[in-house]
């Protein structure tokens, strides 16, 4: 069975560190792994009800964020992400995102019942995988310290005219990409999403695990994350068997 995990939570929190690390153990492990933080992602939205929900989730962030053009129809694509049917072929395949279809969703404050229908969208349906969301929370003194980190090191990148350009693109191309924490909804709203999805993402059938990150090293979390996906496969096959 194919593994798909997505890694949740404000920026500056520590997802990529968390998916490169994941990505080491199941690399180890015989998986063939799709690391969203080294490799792009296939892209599918080549139906019809993708095509509608991507015009609803333009129209949103377009207008009622106050999204650019561009910002617009990149978010919206970057939210419909997700692997193409082709790839639950070999069984073997453990795909990390750490800055995920939910994720989005969730940093342009969509929630409620009328969004109910996008959460199909937001992972693989068919029986070939094993979905599990992994939301994470930190306490505010260590967010701050994690934030003032990464914007020193955009700084740094931007001291290098050189650079500049490839800052810039990547902030537009790459939602999520530099973000600091304080970009779009401010963070509570952005819990309550998390909570919303969190609920209806239980309802379709993934596993969702909350993790707060001042309990935790890295290597712990990637084993509560391996450990959980290990349960959930085998409860999966001796459902399949039955």
């Amino acid at each position: 069975m194919n593994n798909y995990v997505e890694i949740i939570g404000p920026s500056c929190i520590g997802k990529s560190t968390i998916a490169n690390r994941l990505a080491e153990e199941t690399n180890q492990r015989g998986y063939e792994v799709i690391n969203s933080t080294k490799r792009k992602i296939p892209v599918s939205i080549l139906s019809l009800s993708r095509l509608r929900m991507f015009y609803r989730l333009f129209s949103h962030i377009k207008f009622k964020m106050k999204g650019s053009f561009l910002n617009s129809i990149v978010r919206a694509v970057y939210i419909l992400k997700t692997p193409l049917r082709k790839n639950s072929k070999s069984g073997s395949k453990y795909v990390i995102i750490d800055q995920g279809p939910v994720g989005a969703v969730s940093s342009v404050g969509i929630k409620g019942d009328k969004w109910n229908s996008l959460s199909k969208h937001l992972f693989p349906q068919n029986g070939d995988w094993n979905s599990t969301f992994i939301f994470l929370s930190i306490s505010e003194t260590e967010h701050n310290v994690r934030r003032k980190k990464r914007i020193e090191s955009r700084k740094q990148l931007m001291e290098k005219k050189s650079r500049r350009w490839v800052v810039y693109l990547k902030s537009i191309l790459m939602p999520g990409w530099g973000a600091t924490g304080k970009e779009g909804i401010d963070l509570e709203e952005r819990f309550r999403c998390y909570d919303f999805w969190k609920a209806e993402l239980k309802k379709s059938g993934a596993n969702c695990v909350s993790i707060h990150l001042d309990d935790f090293s890295t290597q712990e979390i990637v084993n509560i994350i391996l450990e959980n996906d290990s349960n959930n496969t085998n409860l999966r096959k001796s459902v399949n068997s039955n």
